[in-house]
């Protein structure tokens, strides 16, 4: 029984589909590169932006045929997709070579529902709310993780140990008017301290010496009292030659506390993603983001005063609904301020179902693509400078 699986978005979907892999492996599939060799295909998909939404629909529509020649066949739909009851509905009603559908947090039962499905010839799906944690679940690392040059990522038996996924927390709470995320992924929750613990301690012993900390807001992450700066510190502690980086941190929840564990933490790496999202106060708030500029810059003056030589990247969206031109300036100088070592810059697209899609004063589209190459020649002549001090 061969098993084929595609990933679509972040790394927290590729360690869901690692989390895929171990429980079906442990059902005796083995994971093949070779889509028409399939028993079973299993996507996970990304609803963060249309394009990533519009990519996967495009992949599970060329399915059809693959299905219509092998009635044994079973695809398996999964990720932020179909956390959306909207989207559920379509792939139930409109894409009828899908056999399973479920949503993120459903995934444990995946090994009952395949079988069900085979057993009985019956479309199956899964979308109803249910945050249990479930990471205890096997885990069959790197096997999702070659990375293609359309950004996706297939499986893979490479046996690649440079770098072991590790999800400490679920969700967010801060409903950005702009982010799907919330509504698909639900409220923030935490693994067990000693959960975590553990999990880094065999990754290490696996062979791993990278370890990757995921979470949608991974520095809200709280175990009683164990936050994410002791978080840091603990692992920091624990034997093996490792180094530990972390991704996504949001700037409302990045301490003194987080900055100082950087410092001072010799398996952490000297790098941080802080995505600012804006460079205007007014932006920010009609962003729902919960800081202000001059909050964020003092952040980072903070950083810079523990971690001189920190590398620094972010998120910014260009456009966002009520922009101004002087607004935009704003973000602009933040950019040359900050001295971001990259970015990563997105024109506003509206996302159904949240806030932002229903705002008025919509940016025209050409004044977006103009002020997206203003920032992105910005950003270039920071770069260079980096260069040009080497």
């Amino acid at each position: 029984m061969k098993l084929y699986i595609r990933t679509f978005g972040c790394q927290q979907n590729v360690r869901d589909s690692e989390m895929a892999a171990g429980l079906l492996c442990a059902q005796g599939y083995v994971l093949t590169e070779d889509l028409t060799q399939a028993d079973v295909i299993f996507i996970n998909t990304c609803t963060v932006r249309d394009h990533a939404e519009n990519k996967a629909l495009s992949y599970i529509g060329r399915l059809k045929d693959l299905k219509k020649n092998n009635q044994q066949l079973r695809v398996i739909v999964c990720g932020c997709m179909p956390a959306q009851p909207e989207m559920a509905a379509k792939l139930r009603e409109q894409f009828l070579q899908v056999d399973i559908i479920i949503r993120p947090d459903a995934i444990p039962k995946l090994p009952m529902m395949l079988q069900k499905s085979l057993r009985d010839n019956k479309r199956l799906v899964d979308i109803d709310e249910d945050y249990d944690w479930y990471e205890e679940s096997p885990v069959v690392r790197g096997v999702s993780l070659k990375q293609r040059t359309d950004g996706d990522t297939v499986a893979e038996l490479s046996g690649d140990k440079s770098e072991a996924l590790v999800t400490i927390m679920r969700g967010c709470d801060n409903y950005c008017t702009f982010c799907i995320v919330p509504y698909v992924r639900g409220r923030e929750r935490s693994r067990k301290a000693e959960d975590v613990i553990g999990e880094v301690q065999q990754a290490v012993a696996d062979g791993y010496n990278r370890i990757m900390l995921l979470g949608q807001n991974v520095n809200a992450y709280r175990d009683g009292d164990v936050d994410f700066a002791v978080m840091l510190r603990r692992i920091n502690t624990l034997d093996g030659d490792f180094t530990v980086r972390f991704m996504t941190s949001h700037p409302k929840d990045a301490t003194m506390a987080m900055f100082q564990a950087i410092a001072e933490c010799g398996k952490l790496e000297k790098s941080l993603h802080l995505p600012v999202q804006a460079g205007s106060t007014l932006v920010l708030t009609a962003m729902n983001r919960g800081y202000t500029r001059d909050e964020y810059l003092e952040k980072i003056q903070q950083l810079r005063a523990l971690v001189p030589h920190i590398e620094l990247t972010s998120d910014i969206i260009v456009g966002f609904p009520g922009e101004t031109e002087e607004q935009f300036e704003e973000t602009l100088s933040l950019v040359e301020a900050v001295r971001f070592n990259s970015l990563f810059t997105f024109m506003f697209s509206p996302r159904k179902g949240t806030p932002a899609a229903d705002m008025e004063n919509m940016i025209p589209t050409d004044v977006k693509k103009a002020r997206f190459m203003r920032l992105l020649d910005v950003q270039k002549k920071v770069e260079e400078s980096f260069d040009d001090t080497q």
